[in-house]
């Protein structure tokens, strides 16, 4: 069974209603009054073109047109189209006065900046609204160009020129549908906000835990919110409702075999739910919309240009009336991770400013997952989906840190609130961060050493999601070439604020101040902040400014007061051009004491299936190294197996202690050993690492893997790493495209002339070319990045052969087997349908058609005397977009004849071949054989309305 969303974009009039908001095209037309109207819309690559419609009274010359993004509208289009003297800026108003006097009757073209929320609105000179127009385009968010195929190492080498690979796919706008990788076809777009379940871990105290994700606020995010409506101002005319950026997630904790579900009642007597970021899960403090925590770039620097070069003005996403805080309507997205069976997320938003007709834009996508142990990953990326390369870019993500539970600020015995203004401590070795409330209760953990982590971090800077700063103002003009020290102080805005140094009566810094010689967060934007300025594992961490080399001190002390807790971190500082990309990714855990408290391990090794560690050549070891710490324990032993991940098999090879203000205060403790691999097969193995403490408790599993090569020869020798397959055990695809990538060695050939695949023995493609070998047995990645099967429509064992060759025409080889899973189908269906604009008007609508570009299609891979398949469709009610309560009646037609929401489309061919897939097309029968009709139920209701539609495919007789 397949799910998608179907979106219905129609306007309701029922009775005659002057409210008209969301159109695709409203006329208000008044007796004896001007008149116009929007029609003949068309769409370019990159703007609208419409044609205005107009009636202007006998004593009216003008028409005022207007947009909720005013910079959007051609204006010098317009002026070309009416005259130069015809046309005047309102700047104050926002808005653009047409002087029509010489024709009362007429039309004229307008050309506006295409954008999925576009509003035009038409006045008369009196301000008198006419028309109000909202263009909704459910197409796909701005996609990369066709990515090249380089070598995996970054060379420069060129690829392949000759040789057309049928089975790679290139991603153009049209084909690409939002994919971030060959797994994206799984992604299921959301209308509401959700909560995904994280693993259920158990703990030697009897009792569970289980994470949950979700972006913004955990309050609206179990409401399932309308993310429209959460995108919405907030009552006080700051940021909006909720921070639909902020990747969040709690830990829940309650009796073994308490059912815990995102829907569960997370609050009693036995089960306690615990948050970290201010404003989240926090009602009962009265904070709501998590508005500290959010994503954003520097793009306010080209709309606010920074009086100092390297201190670019910032703007939080949530910074309303203008594009640079968010373009449109962020979408969320959900999936089942492949690789985990765990639900994650993803949420993209777009940020715009257009300066001079050149078009600045960042389209930014944000994921939450697990892994099995509970730790929540964040991947950031950032995309250039401008028409101009953005020259000093920065990618920002910022997390205001606050320990709750149960829905307030974690207090101590008093009822004093200990969850903010803690201490922010380093976890060792450059790894990142923890905070933990004085009773240390709760903590949080972030993992700052992932691949592509951030540039710089600081634990530091707290701002909101609608705030926006320069950078830099000069303001004090030539003065501040004397008094520099102090002027910067007072116009540096954040991430680079300098410290104001005032403080709370009882010795806390006032948020957004720091002590003496700290920044907030950043020096600039060079500064790395706290990285890489590690003081210890359990110190406090906070790098001081040395204005003196012979300045001794690096870090504050234990004894300086204390600042509102947060983290701040952010992307190099960069060119980004058309097109490219840049990630920033981190991971948290929450660890909560409790009876019986079992070791807690970092593991700094990292190597996973899909990119394990590559041991080197001449090495027969592995270094393992991480950090633990025990709440109640001095004695801990490690463990380590091998390709198996029962504790039983893992032997002892070391044993560590701490003394017991370092238990209490849960300081963690580096670690290190050497794993013999001499007696370890050429492959992949996965390495498993457990801590047991004296009493017996067991630490939760962490795992790495690891690949070891054979060694170099004179002949070239290449391996496919991922996917693993053999024969006996093909890979089973899950998506039409995969990835294969793989390791190839030379021990003494300066190049290698190609590396080509084949499928089944037919034509041999170019993966590279002339590619150098950096020798002295170095193991080089190769990758052939988008393999597609589409076109292989059978269940047979598939042979993909990869070959290559050196320069002196040695060769080696290595092959992928692989099938399609047999007895498989599966269903093809639009992501979008439309029914255009409706208006009832105290009687029903005429029948309408879907209207959809796609096919809706059932391929058929099982054998030949499978039975036909059986297709519904079941369509949901159309509910408003604003409230699930506003909702449109309808009735549904098939060939004429009156159906319930559970449409019967028909039966698929009969599998017509054991090797080949048989395709029924229901194209032809959804789009003209459904009709749906609006019923008119007497109430005025006017919006955009969703009907959500799943297709079903049924293998019983």
């Amino acid at each position: 069974m397949r799910r998608r969303k179907k979106f219905i974009l129609f306007i309701l009039l029922l009775f005659i209603s002057n409210f008209f908001t969301n159109a695709i095209s409203i006329l208000a037309v008044a007796d004896e009054t001007s008149s116009a109207d929007i029609t003949n819309i068309k769409f370019d690559k990159d703007h609208y073109e419409a044609i205005i419609h107009y009636t202007l009274k006998n004593n009216e010359d003008s028409l005022l047109i207007s947009a909720n993004d005013f910079d959007s509208i051609n204006q010098k289009a317009l002026e070309k189209e009416l005259g130069p003297k015809n046309i005047r800026i309102n700047t104050k108003d926002r808005n653009i006065e047409v002087n029509l006097q010489k024709n009362k009757t007429g039309q004229f073209k307008i050309n506006v900046l295409k954008s999925d929320h576009t509003i035009l609105s038409i006045s008369d000179q009196n301000k008198n609204d006419l028309i109000t127009k909202e263009l909704i385009i459910e197409d796909n968010l701005a996609n990369p160009p066709p990515s090249s195929n380089t070598e995996a190492t970054g060379s420069d080498i060129p690829p392949a020129t000759e040789g057309i690979d049928p089975n790679i796919t290139k991603d153009t706008p049209e084909e690409e549908d939002l994919r971030a990788n060959e797994a994206d076809t799984a992604w299921i777009r959301s209308r509401n906000l959700r909560i995904s379940k994280g693993p259920t871990l158990k703990h030697n105290d009897g009792k569970i835990t289980v994470p949950f994700i979700y972006f913004g606020d955990y309050n609206y995010a179990k409401m399932n919110m309308r993310i429209a409506a959460a995108y919405e101002q907030d009552e006080s005319g700051g940021g909006r409702i909720d921070s639909l950026t902020a990747p969040n997630f709690c830990l829940v904790t309650a009796p073994e075999g308490t059912k815990l579900e995102p829907d569960s009642n997370f609050s009693s007597e036995t089960t306690h739910i615990f948050g970290h970021n201010f404003g989240d899960a926090q009602m009962k403090d009265g904070k709501q919309g998590s508005n500290g925590t959010f994503v954003t770039t520097d793009i306010h620097n080209i709309d606010t240009p920074t009086d100092r070069k390297h201190h670019p003005s910032m703007a939080g996403p949530d910074k309303f009336g203008t594009t640079i805080g968010m373009l449109r309507i962020p979408q969320l997205f959900y999936r089942i991770d492949p690789k985990t069976g765990m639900e994650e997320q993803k949420m993209v938003f777009q940020q715009r400013y257009i300066k001079r007709n050149r078009t600045y834009g960042i389209e930014t996508s944000i994921i939450q997952r697990f892994d099995f142990s509970g730790e929540v990953f964040t991947d950031i990326n950032y995309k250039n989906i401008g028409d101009v390369e953005f020259d000093d870019f920065i990618g920002f993500a910022f997390h205001d840190l606050t320990l709750t539970k149960d829905y307030g600020q974690i207090k101590n015995e008093k009822g004093i609130n200990i969850g903010d203004y803690a201490p922010m401590r380093s976890l060792g070795n450059n790894r990142g961060f923890y905070m933990q409330s004085d009773n240390v209760e709760s903590r949080i953990n972030f993992h700052m050493d992932l691949e592509n982590s951030p540039s710089a971090w600081a634990t530091r800077t707290i701002t909101k999601s609608h705030h926006e700063f320069k950078g830099f103002t000069n303001a004090g003009g030539g003065l501040s070439i004397v008094f520099g020290t102090i002027l910067q102080a007072k116009f540096t805005g954040n991430p680079w604020k300098h410290s104001m140094h005032d403080q709370y009566h009882d010795k806390r810094y006032k948020p957004g101040s720091v002590p003496e010689k700290m920044f907030n967060a950043f020096y600039y934007d060079s500064d790395p902040g706290d990285k890489g300025f590690d003081p210890g594992a359990g110190k406090r961490l906070g790098k001081l400014h040395k204005k003196k080399e012979s300045d001794k001190t690096k870090y504050i002390s234990e004894n300086e007061p204390l600042w509102d807790s947060g983290i701040t971190m952010h992307t190099e500082h960069q060119t980004l051009e058309v097109g490219d990309s840049v990630k920033l990714s981190y991971s948290r855990t929450v660890d909560l004491n409790r009876e019986n408290f079992a070791p807690v391990n970092y593991l700094d090794q990292r190597g996973t299936d899909d990119n394990p560690d590559i041991i080197n050549n001449d090495t027969s070891e592995y270094k393992l190294s991480g950090a633990w710490y025990d709440f109640d324990s001095n004695d801990v032993d490690l463990y380590v197996s091998f390709d198996n991940d029962n504790f039983e098999s893992a032997k002892q090879i070391e044993s560590y202690n701490q003394k017991d203000e370092e238990k209490v205060a849960g300081v963690p403790h580096d670690w290190e050993t050497n794993l013999d691999l001499t007696d370890k097969d050429p492959g992949k193995h996965r390495v498993y690492i457990w801590f047991k403490d004296k009493e017996g408790n067991v630490s939760i599993v962490d795992k790495t893997v690891i690949y070891l090569p054979q060694k170099a020869t004179e002949a070239p020798q290449i391996k496919i790493i991922n996917p693993e397959s053999t024969e006996t055990t093909p890979f089973i695809p899950n998506t039409e495209i995969f990835k294969v990538d793989g390791i190839w060695n030379d021990k003494d050939s300066k190049t290698i002339k190609s590396i080509k695949y084949s499928l089944d023995n037919e034509k041999e493609l170019f993966i590279n070319t002339n590619l150098k070998n950096p020798g002295n047995n170095n193991n080089v990645k190769w990758e052939l990045s988008k393999f597609n099967m589409s076109k292989i429509g059978d269940t047979r064992i598939h042979k993909l052969k990869v070959t290559i060759e050196d320069a002196e025409k040695h060769q080696g080889s290595d092959i992928l087997y692989f099938k399609r899973s047999p007895g498989a189908f599966e269903i093809v269906a639009p992501e979008y349908i439309d029914f255009g604009q409706q208006i009832l008007a105290g009687e029903d609508s005429p029948h309408l058609h879907p209207k959809f570009d796609q096919k809706v299609e059932v391929n058929d891979y099982r054998q030949k005397t499978s039975v036909p398949l059986k297709v519904f469709v079941k369509m949901s009610e159309f509910e408003s977009v604003d409230s699930k309560n506003l909702k449109v009646p309808h009735s549904v037609y098939l060939d004429d004849q009156l159906k319930s929401n559970d449409v019967f489309l028909g039966e698929t061919q009969s599998p017509n071949d054991d090797n080949n897939m048989t395709c029924t097309d229901f194209t032809k029968k959804v789009k003209e054989g459904i009709c749906i009709v609006f019923r008119c139920d007497g109430n005025a209701k006017t919006g955009s309305f969703t009907s959500e539609w799943t297709w079903i495919a049924q293998d019983v007789p």
